[in-house]
């Protein structure tokens, strides 16, 4: 809310556009005011259909919580819980409520909070409010001592965590399985709206993506001439093969940089 989005909370968003249960919208980076306050997620129940919560996808327990929306602040793996959070989304919420009084009930509007983990930071803040969590179901905790229905899930305390690649991907950072292709596709698909490479936590992301294959899956589709692209020319030599570095003249390992040659000389050994 109200801060530049991390990588991470596109994919968060992305995972609940199209996991989300039918009769919903998910819209992200919603302007609350004509400040400059965005809240990360709004949810919206379509007015007149039929509730079909249950054909959700990811996060099953949140949509039953909504009444009719419901404001929802993500708290990514590398944009931790920090003190005053919880301040700063409720005034957000008074916010929300006091531009739509005239048609929506306090009742009806739901807060969430979203975070990967429980944490000592987050439960110190809940004390502050003088408010204190109640357990609901696996993940999903009410927060009592509000105006509005309030909730914390905890995103890698929710079951669907323990199969589900893609929430275990915005709940813990790491990316495998099924994410991996999904995270790919939205980062670097030709339709982002927007810049990816532009948001912060961008490189990390794409670092985890890289490090979750395999060496031959890293170099699958580069020429020799890419693969070699960046290196050093005395660093080259590394690139090759065993076999190839046995047939190489003494002569010419020695002329190489001691760090290079002992390297060389290691592999040879081995």
């Amino acid at each position: 809310m109200g801060a530049k989005p991390t990588a991470w909370h596109v994919l968060f968003v992305e995972a609940l556009k199209e996991r989300r249960p039918p009769g919903f919208e998910v819209q992200a980076e919603v302007p609350l005011s004509s400040d400059p306050m965005r809240v990360d997620v709004l949810l919206l129940r379509r007015e007149g259909g039929e509730r079909r919560d249950a054909e959700a996808r990811i996060l099953s327990g949140l949509w039953p919580l909504v009444e009719k929306e419901a404001l929802v602040d993500y708290k990514s793996p590398t944009r931790s819980f920090r003190a005053g959070d919880a301040f700063r989304r409720l005034s957000y919420g008074a916010q929300y409520q006091a531009e739509h009084v005239g048609r929506l009930a306090p009742r009806q509007l739901a807060l969430v909070l979203a975070v990967p983990a429980r944490t000592g930071e987050l439960l110190e803040e809940v004390a502050r409010l003088g408010c204190r969590l109640e357990p609901h179901s696996p993940g999903y905790e009410r927060l009592l001592g509000l105006p509005w229905p309030a909730w914390v899930v905890v995103l890698a305390q929710v079951p669907e965590a323990q199969r589900d690649d893609l929430l275990r991907c915005v709940a813990t950072g790491k990316i495998m399985g099924e994410a991996l292709l999904w995270c790919a596709a939205h980062l670097f698909g030709p339709a982002r709206e927007l810049s990816m490479g532009q948001l912060e936590g961008y490189d990390e992301l794409v670092g985890k993506m890289m490090a979750s294959l395999t060496v031959e899956q890293r170099l699958a589709g580069l020429s020799p001439v890419e693969r070699l692209a960046g290196l050093a020319p005395e660093e080259q030599y590394l690139a090759l093969s065993d076999e190839v570095l046995r047939r190489l003249p003494e002569s010419l390992i020695a002329s190489l940089p001691e760090h290079i040659r002992e390297r060389i000389r290691a592999r040879l050994r081995q």
